[in-house]
């Protein structure tokens, strides 16, 4: 399956840690193979979880690398990520939710989520934005995480919003919710 998946033994650590009930939204899905991959986990270890997906399903405008696979898709790649979760057998695991990351965050409850991963667009205001978006979503305990810190303008955004208290399990940046 396409896609960008290099910190699998991360969300190894995160199936193991959740519980049943617990509810993880992964914003930035593109054709699923993460959150395809932390669900297979769960339903490997027995948990019944649930995910939520959050995409705009129009790639990111300034990534030349995800043009080819959203013109294929006529523009929106939803389609594909349905037929990946889908064949994958997750569909009843999770709920989608199409739109932008910010705006998406409203739907979501406060200290709702175990996990927010966030991996959405990679500019400095765009992670800046998703972090404070999602921060209140992750209940006490939970995890906030994203990907990308090789970025300097995830990192600064990363370091500037979480500063200290901020980890790093490279490539992925997370801190524990108090």
């Amino acid at each position: 399956m396409p896609g960008y998946f290099n910190f699998w033994p991360f969300y190894e650590i995160i199936a193991r840690r959740l519980k049943d009930g617990d509810t993880v939204a992964e914003i930035g899905v593109w054709l699923g193979r993460s959150i395809i991959y932390l669900a297979q986990a769960c339903q490997r270890l027995g948990k019944n979880v649930r995910f939520i997906a959050v995409d705009t399903f129009t790639g990111e405008k300034d990534q030349s690398e995800h043009k080819l696979t959203v013109e294929k898709y006529g523009g929106n790649f939803r389609n594909g990520f349905e037929e990946n979760i889908a064949r994958c057998g997750i569909a009843d695991m999770l709920t989608i939710i199409e739109g932008e990351s910010c705006a998406s965050a409203r739907a979501i409850g406060n200290s709702t989520l175990a996990l927010a991963f966030i991996d959405a667009a990679h500019d400095y205001e765009s992670v800046k934005n998703d972090i404070l978006a999602w921060l209140p979503k992750v209940k006490p305990g939970g995890i906030l995480a994203g990907h990308d810190l090789q970025y300097e303008p995830v990192r600064k955004a990363v370091c500037d919003v979480l500063g200290n208290k901020m980890k790093e399990a490279h490539p992925v940046w997370f801190i524990e919710v108090k």
